[in-house]
């Protein structure tokens, strides 16, 4: 290649160096009668695409912390830009300084660091750098990041419910890794509890379906419950959830506690009952304090006629074996006594297991007139 210059500025001048550029010049001069050379100039262009290098092809760090991956970059010319890529299984992304959680990734900083990493950050990272001669990348690089602690919530941090009535406290857990171990804790009065799925009352729960089931809700299920998950990274807990159980068993009070009444006069002992669920049946109970029975017929008197069918009804309410039931049968100042053995015909009922007495046409000469029955109860202590 030849190229002519002024007489008055002979210098050769390159205003953007290549590659081609490289060779040897010579400067020559001619006149009228002979042409001059000069030494030879050898001109070297230097530079190249950049050279991107990474410190470390893996890094392995746990979920929530900072990483570094580090990166350097020789370059001539200068570098233009600098960007990484983030390689997975089904994607590839460009990751820039103007992303979220990132720093760096600058022609003066170049390393990639990753703020609160996550599992999603996982994957195969590759250092860009540009200049005027092209684009350079550094070895793949391999981000490990280990799972979190997992996330554990409630649906409802305040739940009433019925005495009686099944509930239950929803939770939800997600967790990388998977594998966990979820339980209960229950606070109550300044008393802490961990609630096992073993708990008859209680349904059991799992990893899968940690909700907490409570059956047939008593006063004492009444508290602060609260829901917990373990993996490996870590253990988790959900929001308190605070459990009313509304009713109980019913409450009874009474004014006195003594009463003095004359023979032949009634009386009221005063009895207070509040319940919630509102109670279905009230009832007395006499005190024995030589241990009889409490016995209760239908009738107080029964009027028939020999050959007659009827049928007394007889219960018996006591805290002791009952070991025989007899009648006795008061007929024209003659008494009549009536078990289980009686030989009178008709005659059924008398036993400890049916008190009642079945009458089916009696037969008895002295049953001609109009007759009354009474009845008597045995009952002794159990050996």
């Amino acid at each position: 290649m030849e190229q002519n210059k002024p007489v008055e500025n002979p210098s050769f001048d390159i205003t953007f160096a290549t590659f081609e550029d490289s060779g040897q010049y010579t400067c020559s001069a001619k006149d009228y009668q002979s042409t001059v050379h000069s030494q030879p100039i050898n001109l070297t262009v230097i530079g190249d695409i950049p050279i991107v290098a990474v410190k470390s092809k893996y890094y392995n760090v746990q979920h929530g912390q900072n990483v570094t991956l580090e990166c350097s970059i020789t370059a001539v010319p200068h570098v233009t830009n600098v960007y990484w890529q983030k390689q997975t299984d089904d994607s590839t992304i460009n990751i820039t300084s103007i992303d979220q959680r990132v720093y760096g990734v600058s022609h003066t900083i170049p390393s990639l660091t990753l703020i609160n990493t996550n599992t999603a950050d996982s994957g195969l990272y590759t250092c860009y750098a540009d200049n005027l001669l092209g684009s350079g990348h550094s070895q793949n690089t391999n981000l490990s990041v280990f799972g979190s602690v997992p996330v554990v919530s409630v649906t409802d941090i305040t739940v009433t419910i019925g005495y009686g009535h099944d509930v239950t406290l929803d939770c939800s857990i997600i967790s990388d890794p998977p594998d966990i171990i979820v339980y209960w804790q229950k606070e109550h009065n300044g008393t802490t509890t961990n609630l096992t799925s073993n708990n008859h009352a209680i349904d059991s729960f799992t990893g899968r379906k940690p909700s907490l089931k409570i059956k047939e809700a008593k006063e004492f299920d009444a508290g602060i419950y609260i829901c917990f998950a373990l993996n490996a990274v870590g253990l988790a807990r959900s929001n308190e959830i605070n459990l009313t159980v509304e009713g109980g068993i019913p409450n009874i009070s009474i004014p006195l506690t003594e009463y003095t009444v004359k023979y032949g006069k009634a009386i009221t002992m005063g009895c207070f009952v509040v319940s919630n669920p509102i109670h279905t049946e009230v009832f007395w109970r006499k005190a024995n304090d030589k241990g009889l029975p409490i016995v209760s017929v239908n009738l107080d008197q029964f009027v028939f006629r020999a050959g007659y069918s009827a049928f007394i009804h007889c219960s018996i309410s006591s805290t002791l074996v009952v070991e025989s039931v007899y009648w006795q049968i008061d007929i024209n100042n003659s008494t009549i006594i009536v078990n289980k053995d009686s030989s009178l015909w008709g005659i059924q009922g008398s036993t400890v297991n049916n008190p009642s007495l079945m009458i089916q046409n009696l037969q008895c000469p002295c049953l001609e007139n109009t007759d009354v029955l009474q009845q008597t109860l045995s009952e002794q202590p159990a050996v």
